[in-house]
């Protein structure tokens, strides 16, 4: 079996991080007491032996590390903010290009090539046509043939007692509200208009 002859252990211990109350970071070598500590409990780990010319070499350096140059920096200013806003803006530029050339050009193209149907408005009667009440024109009379003529004479006394008592109504109805009657022909004129 072999036997150990000498065992010689270096160590090395980082800088202590410290922060201040602005929120700086700093890297402060440790004091003679801590390194000393740290000397002990090596020696204790390794089994340390004097007498059989073990060495330990403990020393205190700050490691090499990359200091993050964005660690002091608002969220909205580190790097990957100012990308992300980037590529947000880069699409919103495309999307507003695309509103525009929808509303200045594509859509002006289909409303010339595919126009809106016209409006159906009702014809007004001429003046000389006769009305009922309710606005509308009296219905047009089928010609009247020479059998027909006897009806048709029936027929005339009907629409024209028919007629009277419309306006024999009209008439009550301006002697009882003058305002409607006011109000009906303010509309008539101003419809002409």
């Amino acid at each position: 079996m072999g036997s150990v002859k000498r065992l010689s252990v270096a160590v090395v211990v980082n800088y202590l991080r410290s922060v201040d109350a602005k929120g700086h970071v700093t890297m402060q070598p440790l004091t003679a007491d801590k390194l000393d500590q740290v000397n002990q409990l090596v020696k204790d780990a390794m089994g340390y032996d004097a007498k059989r010319g073990d060495s330990v070499n403990v020393v205190n350096s700050a490691f090499s590390t990359e200091i993050d140059p964005n660690a002091n920096l608002p969220w909205w200013r580190t790097p990957d903010m100012i990308a992300l806003a980037k590529q947000i803006a880069t699409y919103a530029g495309i999307g507003l290009v695309a509103l525009v050339l929808y509303f200045m050009m594509v859509r002006p193209a289909f409303r010339r090539a595919f126009p809106p149907p016209e409006p159906v408005v009702a014809s007004l009667p001429s003046p000389d046509e006769p009305m009922l009440l309710d606005g509308l024109p009296v219905q047009e009379k089928t010609v009247v043939t020479e059998e027909d003529e006897e009806s048709s004479m029936l027929t005339s006394e009907h629409e024209k007692r028919r007629y009277e008592r419309h306006l024999d109504y009209a008439r009550n109805i301006a002697r009882q509200d003058p305002k409607i009657v006011a109000t009906v022909v303010k509309s008539w004129v101003s419809d002409e208009r």
